[in-house]
């Protein structure tokens, strides 16, 4: 069951990872054609593309969370014996997701924040809470993933022990 909702987790993360980067291709590459052959330039491209880099960052964490690619202590943890080895990367798991709850929480209060100020963006004039709100978005992305890893590895630790 854990490992089914893994992957039907996994193929949301990576559609959407996808359309944000197509979408991202497109108006960069129509920015280039309208300068390119027509001279002329498309005033909203640079910022939809930094917006959509924006969202790709925050979706990544969760991305990096399942490829166990952020930041870790691989070398201090691999010289463990294995019993605390398991312990170690049980607490690192617990910590992880400890700090993707309280980044969602507190990034959930920023976007009620910008949405209460209606700010809106300089030239696509859509609400900065709609950019904000991948905060809250990529950080419950990162609960749900460090949920299914902290399980997994609790139900018999991963095929790779590690941080």
């Amino acid at each position: 069951m854990l490992k089914k909702l893994d992957r039907i987790y996994t193929v949301i993360e990576d559609h959407i990872l996808a359309l944000l980067i197509g979408l991202m291709f497109v108006a960069v590459f129509s920015q280039i054609i309208c300068r390119s052959i027509f001279g002329m330039s498309l005033l909203w491209s640079e910022e939809f593309a930094r917006y959509c880099m924006v969202w790709i960052g925050f979706f990544g964490v969760s991305v990096g969370l399942k490829d166990d690619a952020h930041i870790g202590f691989d070398a201090i943890v691999n010289v463990l014996p294995t019993k605390i080895r398991y312990f170690v990367v049980l607490a690192a798991k617990a910590a992880i997701l400890a700090l993707c709850g309280i980044f969602f929480f507190l990034s959930m209060r920023l976007t009620i924040n910008i949405y209460g100020t209606g700010q809106r963006a300089p030239t696509l004039q859509i609400p900065m809470a709609v950019v904000y709100m991948v905060m809250p978005i990529g950080f419950f992305f990162g609960v749900i993933r460090s949920v299914l890893q902290f399980v997994s590895h609790f139900r018999g630790g991963n095929a790779r022990d590690e941080t």
